[in-house]
C-alpha cells in the first residue's frame, strides 16, 4: 500500500514538472547550439594539434633523412694496364713478357747509367762553399714524378659507384577510390535534438505529388521542434545505421626534395544512413566535395616498392543533403586532420599502383547525424594509380 502511494506521489510530481517546463525560443536554441559547437571545435583543435605536432616532428627529424656519404680511402691502388686520361685510341697496353727473355730498353726508358752520365759534374769544394753545411744528415726528399711519365686520373666515384636509383619526377597525378572500415549505429532521442525532431516531423506532412521536397535549414526548422515534441511521445528515438563512406579523388603531387612531396586535389565523398523513426524508414544522404593538402616523406625504396608516410588536412563542403523528403542545408565547412601511410609498386615505366590506409579526425560536425558525428575518428582505405609526368 505504501509503495503504491509513493508511486502516485512521484508520478504527480513528475507531471507537474513536465507541465511547468518552458521551451526555449528559436533564438535561444540557436545560441545554445552555437556555443556548444564552438566549445567542441576548440577541444578538437587542441587534440588535433597534440597529434599532428609529434608526427610532423618525427617525419622532419627522422634518421632516414640523413644523407650518408661513404668514406673514400686516400690511397687508391692503381689497376694494371690503366688507360691514361687524354690518350687516343691508338694506345696499346703492354703485353706480358715470357719468363727468361731479356728486356731491351726503349728510347723512352732511362737507365741508371744514363742518369749518371747525364748528371753534371760538381766540384765538391765549390758545392760546400755555396751550399753551406753538409746536407747528408737531412731526410731525403720524395721522388718527384718525371715529366715524361703518363698521368693517370682515377675518379673515386667510378672506383666506388653508388647504387643507381630510378628517376624521381617533379610532378605526378593520381586517381584513387576508398571506403571506410566500419559501419556504425546511433540512437538519437528527438526531445534532445529539436532539429532532428523537426526534420522527422516535416517528413510526416503530406505533400503534393509534384513537390520534390521541402528545403530547410537549422534556423527555420527550430520552430517545428516545439510541434514535434507535442506530436511524438517523449520516448521517441531515431535509430541510425550508418553505411561505409565512399570516396573518389584526383590528386597531383609535387616533389620539392629527394624524399619529400606535397599533394593536393579534389575528393568526393558520399555518406548514406538508414533511419528507423516513428513515422517509418527514412534515407539520409550527404554529398561532400573536399580539398586535401598533404605532405609526405618516402621512407624506404626496395625492389620497385616505395614505403611512405605523411600528415595533412582537408576542408569539405556539403553540396547536397537530405533526410527523407526534406532537403537540408549544411553551410558550414567540415575540417579534418589526417595521418596516413602507404606503399606503391611500379607496374610500368611511369605508372604505380598504391595502397594507402588513412586515419582522420574531424574537427567540426554537421547538423545532421552522420557516421562522423558521434565518433570523429575514422579509418579509410584508399587504392589507386599514379602516373609520372
Amino acid at each position: 500500500m505504501d509503495k503504491e502511494m509513493n508511486k502516485d506521489w512521484m508520478d504527480a510530481v513528475r507531471e507537474r514538472c513536465l507541465s511547468d517546463e518552458t521551451v526555449p525560443s528559436p533564438d535561444g536554441w540557436s545560441q545554445i547550439g552555437r556555443k556548444m559547437r564552438q566549445a567542441a571545435i576548440r577541444r578538437r583543435s587542441v587534440l588535433a594539434a597534440t597529434l599532428l605536432i609529434p608526427i610532423t616532428a618525427i617525419l622532419l627529424w627522422s634518421p632516414w633523412n640523413l644523407t650518408v656519404i661513404p668514406d673514400v680511402p686516400g690511397n687508391i691502388p692503381l689497376a694494371e694496364n690503366v688507360i691514361p686520361s687524354g690518350s687516343d685510341d691508338s694506345f696499346v697496353a703492354p703485353e706480358e713478357e715470357p719468363i727468361g727473355t731479356k728486356r731491351v730498353a726503349s728510347s723512352n726508358t732511362h737507365s741508371e747509367e744514363d742518369d749518371v752520365q747525364n748528371t753534371p759534374s760538381v766540384n765538391p769544394k765549390t758545392s760546400a762553399e755555396t751550399d753551406g753545411p753538409d746536407k747528408t744528415d737531412q731526410p731525403a726528399e720524395p721522388d718527384k714524378p718525371r715529366k715524361d711519365s703518363p698521368k693517370v686520373s682515377i675518379d673515386p666515384f667510378e672506383a666506388f659507384p653508388e647504387s643507381v636509383r630510378r628517376h624521381r619526377p617533379l610532378l605526378s597525378i593520381g586517381v584513387n577510390a576508398g571506403s571506410g572500415t566500419t559501419s556504425r549505429k546511433t540512437d538519437v532521442t528527438l526531445r534532445s535534438t529539436p532539429y532532428i525532431a523537426a526534420l522527422t516531423y516535416m517528413n510526416a506532412i503530406e505533400l503534393p505529388a509534384e513537390t520534390r521536397g521541402i528545403r530547410s535549414n537549422y534556423s527555420n526548422t527550430v520552430g517545428f521542434g516545439v510541434a514535434a515534441n507535442q506530436f511524438f511521445p517523449a520516448s521517441s528515438t531515431n535509430h541510425y545505421h550508418h553505411d561505409l563512406p565512399l570516396s573518389l579523388g584526383v590528386t597531383a603531387r609535387m616533389a620539392f626534395a629527394s624524399r619529400w612531396g606535397v599533394e593536393s586535389g579534389l575528393e568526393y565523398t558520399y555518406l548514406h544512413s538508414g533511419v528507423e523513426s516513428a513515422i517509418g524508414r527514412l534515407d539520409q544522404r550527404l554529398h561532400f566535395i573536399g580539398i586535401p593538402v598533404r605532405m609526405d616523406a618516402r621512407l624506404l625504396s626496395r625492389g620497385g616498392f616505395d614505403l611512405y608516410a605523411g600528415v595533412g588536412a582537408k576542408a569539405e563542403k556539403c553540396l547536397a543533403a537530405s533526410l527523407g523528403q526534406v532537403r537540408c542545408e549544411e553551410n558550414r565547412i567540415q575540417w579534418s586532420a589526417e595521418a596516413f601511410a602507404g606503399v606503391q609498386y611500379g607496374i610500368g615505366n611511369r605508372a604505380y599502383l598504391f595502397f594507402q590506409p588513412e586515419a582522420s579526425y574531424y574537427l567540426t560536425k554537421t547538423d545532421l547525424v552522420t557516421i562522423r558525428t558521434e565518433k570523429p575518428v575514422s579509418f579509410t582505405l584508399h587504392a589507386g594509380l599514379r602516373f609520372d609526368l
